[in-house]
């Protein structure tokens, strides 16, 4: 965590960077990274554990099966928009983005 941090940092302040969308796994959603991410107005779409907390509920219990969408802020307060597909969710801090729109931003992470 800590050195992806310093990563993001290093992009933004010393080579003034800000990309278009931040696109990761589940393992790489940390609330110290999405924390850094918003502070920094940078948007991120990443896959998100069905345990992941909004509001001090976990997000399979907010959006129980099959598809569907919920909003809500994590622990350290970024405030994020989750959908369900096919089994997996997807979080983002563009509340106003689609979902056909979200998971097209997160299927360009397959091409890399």
């Amino acid at each position: 965590t800590e050195l992806t941090l310093n990563g993001f940092s290093l992009l933004r302040n010393h080579y003034h960077l800000k990309p278009m969308m931040v696109l990761a796994d589940a393992y790489f959603f940390t609330l110290k990274i999405a924390k850094r991410l918003d502070d920094y107005g940078w948007g991120f779409i990443t896959r998100c554990k069905k345990n992941r907390q909004l509001d001090q509920h976990a997000v399979r219990n907010l959006i129980p099966r099959g598809y569907g969408q919920a909003e809500g802020h994590l622990k350290n307060g970024v405030a994020l928009q989750v959908i369900r597909h096919a089994g997996h969710f997807l979080a983002t801090n563009r509340k106003l983005l689609s979902r056909k729109q979200i998971q097209a931003f997160y299927k360009l992470r397959w091409a890399i």
